[in-house]
């Protein structure tokens, strides 16, 4: 149907040219899309005219979008036939092109119309009719290609710099490295290459069959030089090719080793600080159980001896590393009742936890730090994530007599029994400096009433005592006063000691108050002495020896009586036979004193 319309449209128009006796032409017009030109014969009227594909106003036709159309313009005494032909814009897939020296490229053409080129910079990028590229010098410059003297496509062609690539830049003595002269492509890429140094020695020329593949895979040309390290230092490398000069640096290290501040403790996770490492480094354990190697990393198991090699390239350095058991250490040396102290894990690292077997005697924090309640023994464990170690920690004082004083008995009456050992050393010192005791039972002159500590050296300058001074300044150094209880009243005349211990009613810490008859004067003479346990009793005054009993000499006269012993043990079944007790005193088996003697020999408070 098109093509008949047409056929129409030319008999209709070759009758009216008859008819008016006019002209006509046939013309063929490609244009770019947004082009614009002006028509030779601007016509009055248009027949058959596609406006989508271009639009004619007062004689200027517009191309708008791509494709073809015919139309018919009507001017006065002539006729003109129009094939049209819009093109898309051109574009073209990259306008950034970069290169090195010596390279070429070509642009791309819109065949259709006419293309020309333009270098802005021709000193550094030329470029010939057909649209070829030459990179003359390293810089930039922006190519203009113009199509159909319309539309203009505008490149940006950057030159590098030529450069000299050295791989590695730094090796070991007798390692060797490649050098390549990049950045410049031409006919002639021979350059000559040179060292500053002697540290390392240049051979030119093209790469041995073994470097070969590997220079490709590195992007280098392998017609460029080795250079192999000789002694440790830095060397600059020339590289010299017509008029230009690059240079690159090069250094020799010495062979890698281990530091000697490397430690290496149980829980440990972590790499070694070697020397002269110049490249990833690799390990290898002897003993996977003490060290192990994951990830690259070291992993410290176990203690015990292991050695550990470090690979760097082709270097290998070792060393024996021993790895230190761990041991728990608390900052005091004894714990004290009351005391704060801080448990810590030596020769591990990592995250630990603490815990205490019996809050009740040490109480733990999961920091380590710990606070003695009551005394006794617990075992404290120290959890990690390898391993949990553990230890005894003991609570309580070191007593005086502990070797004497049996480990069960309740903290009342271990102090009790400590005091009296803490007393008689302190009576055995002040003899072997020439201070004497006086024995009196005179309240003026016995400082027996008065804690221990307080004693002075009475009216004649000694210090004085008797056989009750022991009880009654255990009762008044424990400040215990009200945890005793009297056990039996034997007044009305009681039995001996023998005969209690004999029927199981004698306790350690007992206190005993009894007499004898003496055999000479029939008098009574009062004593008083504590029990030890296992048949023996503490001694005080009476029977301890070493004192004169001179009647006529008055009883403020230090030849009265001068200790030379006071308080020592003594085999109850053996002095005590004789003795009628009045009266027993025992502590309360749930006191705990709020004083007592430590080790040091102070009284101390918890």
């Amino acid at each position: 149907m098109r093509a008949h319309w047409i056929r129409c449209v030319l008999i209709l128009a070759g009758l009216l040219f008859l008819y008016v006796g006019g002209t006509y032409t046939e013309t063929r017009i490609t244009l770019i899309s947004g082009q614009k030109i002006q028509m030779e014969n601007p016509p009055e009227k248009t027949l058959k005219h596609h406006e989508g594909f271009s639009q004619i106003s007062e004689g200027e036709l517009t191309a708008l979008e791509a494709g073809t159309d015919r139309f018919v313009a009507l001017s006065p005494g002539h006729t003109d036939y129009y094939m049209l032909e819009v093109l898309d814009t051109f574009r073209p897939e990259k306008t950034r092109i970069e290169g090195e020296i010596g390279d070429t490229a070509v642009l791309e053409k819109y065949s259709n119309l006419e293309n020309t080129f333009e270098s802005r910079n021709p000193s550094v990028v030329s470029v010939e009719e057909d649209g070829t590229l030459h990179m003359l010098n390293a810089g930039g410059s922006v190519v203009v290609q113009t199509i159909g003297g319309f539309q203009k496509v505008y490149y940006a062609v950057i030159v590098g710099e030529p450069r000299l690539v050295i791989s590695p830049e730094v090796i070991y003595t007798g390692e060797t490295a490649v050098v390549s002269l990049e950045g410049y492509e031409g006919p002639d890429t021979d350059a000559g290459y040179s060292a500053s140094a002697d540290c390392v020695s240049v051979r030119e020329g093209h790469l041995p069959a073994s470097l070969l593949s590997w220079a490709k895979e590195q992007g280098l040309d392998p017609a460029g030089a080795r250079i192999t390290g000789t002694k440790a230092g830095e060397a600059v490398i020339s590289a010299s090719l017509h008029d230009t000069e690059v240079e690159g640096t090069v250094r020799v290290s010495d062979p890698p080793y281990i530091k000697e501040e490397n430690t290496l403790l149980i829980g440990d996770k972590k790499t070694l600080d070697i020397a002269n490492a110049i490249d990833t480094v690799t390990y290898e354990s002897s003993d996977e159980n003490v060290v192990a190697v994951r990830d690259g990393e070291l992993h410290v198991l176990d203690s015990g001896k292991c050695t550990v090699t470090a690979r760097v390239r082709n270097k290998t350095c070792s060393r024996e590393f021993e790895i230190p058991e761990p041991e728990i250490v608390c900052s005091e040396e004894e714990i004290n009742l009351g005391a704060e102290v801080t448990f810590t894990l030596t020769n591990i690292t990592g995250e630990i936890e603490w815990s205490s077997s019996d809050p009740e005697i040490l109480s733990m924090e999961a920091d380590g730090k710990a606070k003695g309640l009551s005394s006794g023994t617990v075992q404290v464990t120290a959890r990690t994530e390898l391993f949990d170690f553990t230890c005894d920690a003991v609570v309580g004082r070191d007593f005086y007599g502990a070797d004497l004083i049996p480990d069960d008995l309740p903290e009342g009456v271990k102090a009790l029994l400590s005091c009296v050992f803490y007393y008689e050393d302190c009576l055995q010192e002040d003899i072997e400096h020439g201070r004497k005791w006086q024995y009196s039972n005179h309240g003026w002159a016995s400082n027996f009433f008065k804690p221990f500590d307080t004693i002075d050296s009475g009216a004649d300058g000694y210090r004085s005592c008797n056989c009750d001074s022991g009880h009654q300044w255990i009762i008044q150094d424990l400040e215990g006063a009200k945890s005793y209880k009297g056990i039996a009243d034997f007044y009305s005349g009681g039995p001996s000691l023998k005969s209690l211990m004999n029927a199981g009613k004698v306790q350690p810490g007992d206190i005993f108050m009894g007499y004898r008859i003496d055999s000479e004067t029939g008098k009574k003479i009062g004593h008083s002495f504590i029990y030890l346990g296992n048949n023996m009793t503490f001694d005080t005054g009476h029977g301890s020896g070493g004192w004169h009993s001179d009647g006529s000499i008055p009883h403020t006269d230090p030849r009265k009586a001068v200790f030379d012993t006071w308080i020592h043990p003594t085999d109850s079944s053996f002095t005590y036979t004789g003795y009628t007790l009045t009266r027993q005193v025992r502590l309360h088996d749930d006191y705990t004193p709020s004083r007592y003697r430590n080790s040091e020999g102070e009284l101390v408070s918890w």
